[in-house]
C-alpha cells in the first residue's frame, strides 16, 4: 500500500514538473508601446481587422496593428527599455512582432513607404533579435540609432548615426557603421554605401530632440492657464526608466512606471510661469519638455489694500 501511495506521488510530481516546464517553454511576454508627439493626421489598423481608424485618444500600439501617418502627421512609438520609433509623414509602418520568450527579445517591424528613426538603447544580446523589413532590405541591429527610407518604387536607404546595422537584400548583405548610408534598390549588384551627406547630418540634428529618452508632461497641458495658489504648480508626467530626470533644475525620481509628480514653487502674483523638464539617457543624449503657463489671477488679490481708519500707511 505504501508503495502505490508513493508510486502515486512520485507521479503526480512528474506531471507537475512536466507541465511547469511545457508552461514555461510557451509563455511569452508581449511588449506594447506608448505614443506620444503626435501632431497631424495619424491612423491605426488594430490587430484583427482591415479598416483603418483615427489613433485619436488610443496611446497603446501591439504587434499586430499598423500605423500610418498623412501628408503632415508624425508620431513618436515609446517601449519600456528606451526603444523609440519616430515616423515621418506619408509613413506606413506594421508591428510585425515585439515580445520577449524565455528572456530573449524579439521586435520585427516592416515600413512600406515613408521615414521611420529608430533609436535601440540597450545592447541586444546574441539571442536578442531587432529587425526592419522593408520591400527590398532587411536591417538588424544590436543597440544603434539609424533611420530607414522607402521610396514609391520600394527602394531603400539606411543611414547610421551611431553603432552598427546589419543590412541584407537580394544581392547580398552588408554592414553599415556610424556616419555612413547604404542605399538598395531591388536586384542590384549589391548595396551602396557611402558617407554621410551634409543634408543627412543636418536631419539627425533636427531629430535628436525625439531620438532622446522619452519624456512628456502630461499635467499642465501646453499652453495651459492655471489657478492661482500664490505658492505652487503641480507637475505630472512619464519619463523614460533608467534616464536622469530634472524639473526646473529640481532632480525628480520617477516611479517604477516612469511616471513622475513634482510640486514647483511660483513666485507671487506672477503672470507667467515656465516649467522645463529634461531627462538625460546613459548616453548623453537629452529631451527636454517645456510648458510656458500663463496664470490666472484673482483681481481681487491684485487691488490695493486700504489702510484701517485710524491709521496711517
Amino acid at each position: 500500500m505504501r508503495k502505490a501511495s508513493f508510486a502515486i506521488i512520485i507521479a503526480f510530481a512528474f506531471l507537475v514538473g512536466l507541465l511547469l516546464l511545457m508552461t514555461q517553454s510557451i509563455v511569452v511576454l508581449q511588449r506594447v508601446a506608448r505614443v506620444s508627439e503626435v501632431s497631424g493626421t495619424v491612423s491605426v489598423i488594430p490587430k484583427g481587422e482591415e479598416d483603418a481608424h483615427p489613433l485619436g485618444e488610443r496611446r497603446l500600439v501591439q504587434a499586430g496593428e499598423q500605423l500610418s501617418t498623412g501628408p503632415v502627421g508624425e508620431c513618436t512609438l515609446n517601449w519600456i527599455d528606451g526603444t523609440r520609433i519616430r515616423m515621418e509623414p506619408l509613413s506606413e509602418l506594421t508591428v510585425q512582432k515585439c515580445q520577449v520568450h524565455r528572456g530573449a527579445e524579439e521586435s520585427a517591424f516592416r515600413l512600406d513607404i515613408g521615414k521611420i528613426w529608430i533609436r535601440v538603447l540597450r545592447v541586444l544580446s546574441q539571442q536578442d533579435k531587432f529587425l526592419i523589413n522593408t520591400p527590398t532590405a532587411t536591417a538588424g541591429v544590436r543597440g544603434t540609432m539609424f533611420a530607414v527610407a522607402v521610396a514609391a518604387d520600394g527602394s531603400t536607404e539606411i543611414s547610421v548615426y551611431e553603432g552598427q546595422v546589419t543590412v541584407a537584400g537580394d544581392s547580398g548583405e552588408v554592414k553599415v557603421a556610424a556616419n555612413e548610408t547604404a542605399q538598395l534598390r531591388g536586384s542590384q549588384a549589391g548595396p551602396q554605401v557611402t558617407p554621410l551627406s551634409a543634408q543627412q547630418q543636418q536631419s539627425w540634428q533636427q531629430q535628436m530632440q525625439y531620438l532622446g529618452p522619452y519624456l512628456e508632461i502630461t499635467s499642465p497641458a501646453a499652453e495651459a492657464e492655471f489657478k492661482f495658489t500664490g505658492k505652487t504648480v503641480i507637475v505630472e508626467g512619464r519619463c523614460e526608466r533608467g534616464a536622469n530626470l530634472t524639473v526646473n533644475d529640481q532632480p525628480v525620481t520617477q516611479k517604477p512606471n516612469g511616471r513622475f509628480t513634482v510640486e514647483l514653487a511660483v513666485p507671487a502674483y506672477a503672470k507667467h510661469f515656465t516649467v522645463a523638464a529634461v531627462a538625460t539617457d546613459r548616453k548623453g543624449h537629452t529631451t527636454t519638455v517645456r510648458r510656458h503657463l500663463v496664470q490666472l489671477v484673482h483681481e481681487e488679490l491684485l487691488a490695493p489694500v486700504s489702510p484701517e481708519p485710524g491709521t496711517t500707511e
